[in-house]
């Protein structure tokens, strides 16, 4: 599809028109920038940390190795450095 000066501008990731989708309200708004704020992070990268080691500890037919695989890949890749920062977390407390 070429690209006309004239033509509405689309969301490239919904492909529709801007006219159409809907206003982010001021909550969404407040959400995202909570949740691209140092301490939303923080708080997703933990959320994904416990949760792995929570799944971990399911054993036999119900552990959810996907899930797992899956939760470490965004931990990694989208929280870069936080699974240390929680390791030492952890090591201290029990100590």
């Amino acid at each position: 599809m070429t690209s006309n000066e004239w033509e509405i501008p689309t969301n490239k990731r919904e492909e529709i028109p801007m006219e159409e989708t809907e206003p982010v309200t001021y909550v969404q708004s407040l959400q995202v920038e909570f949740a691209t704020s140092p301490r939303g992070k923080f708080i997703q990268a933990q959320a994904l940390y416990y949760g792995i080691k929570a799944l971990c500890a399911v054993e036999g037919v119900m552990r959810e190795e996907s899930n797992i695989s899956d939760m470490k890949y965004l931990l990694d890749i989208a929280y870069p450095g936080y699974e240390g920062i929680f390791d030492h977390i952890e090591r201290d407390i029990r100590h």
